[in-house]
């Protein structure tokens, strides 16, 4: 998919289709910042930016939030969906490597006992199935998570937070553009700083 996987990309998509350019362009640019080094090349594999856009933007339009405050702790679990979705896919493709081999390694006279075309079929359906669960088990964990805090009367916002705001937040994902240990501790540090403060707007 490449270019159209991009945050910014989907944004301008979704603006398109819903007529929600303000919200969608902004969630694009906050995602495309954090992720803006982020390219899929060779065994690397990226955290899914465009799945975080996709879990958060139409969460927003149910409930009719426009505003960054309110939305940061979706974007935050959104993010971490995105890293695991990372996360999941490295292990799967490890997965589909090994089952590819055994299929197709023969010893002398042996038959084949899958061909590499239906291995690469299975792959690929198996693929689609899992993004499909990871989606929806995200969506209803962030979803879910902001409903009842919502009912709680616990639901952590910042009124007065602008989008310039988050995009400079957003931009501390250029730490990990250094791609080194380091670099991506502090990041997550960065990111439980996020999660502090937004604990700390917490009402009473």
């Amino acid at each position: 998919m490449g270019l159209v996987e991009r945050p910014l990309a989907l944004g301008m998509i979704a603006g398109f289709a819903t007529g929600h350019w303000e919200l969608a362009i902004a969630l694009g640019i906050s995602f495309e910042l954090v992720w803006l080094d982020a390219v899929a090349m060779g065994s690397v594999i990226p955290p899914f930016a465009g799945l975080a856009f996709l879990l958060v933007f139409p969460l927003a339009l149910a409930l009719g939030w426009t505003e960054p405050g309110p939305l940061l702790l979706p974007m935050v679990g959104a993010m971490l969906a995105a890293m695991l979705g990372s996360l999941l896919e490295q292990r799967f493709r490890l997965r589909q490597n090994a089952s590819l081999e055994a299929g197709v390694t023969l010893d002398e006279g042996e038959a084949p006992a899958q061909t590499p075309e239906r291995i690469v079929k299975r792959a690929i359906l198996q693929r689609m199935v899992w993004h499909a669960g990871l989606y929806l088990a995200s969506y209803a964990v962030i979803a879910l998570g902001t409903a009842l805090l919502l009912s709680l009367g616990l639901y952590p916002a910042m009124p007065d937070l602008p989008w310039a705001a988050v995009y400079v937040l957003a931009l501390l994902g250029a730490v990990l553009s250094l791609r080194h240990k380091v670099a991506t501790v502090l990041f997550y540090l960065l990111l439980a700083a996020i999660v502090a403060a937004l604990l700390a707007s917490w009402a009473p």
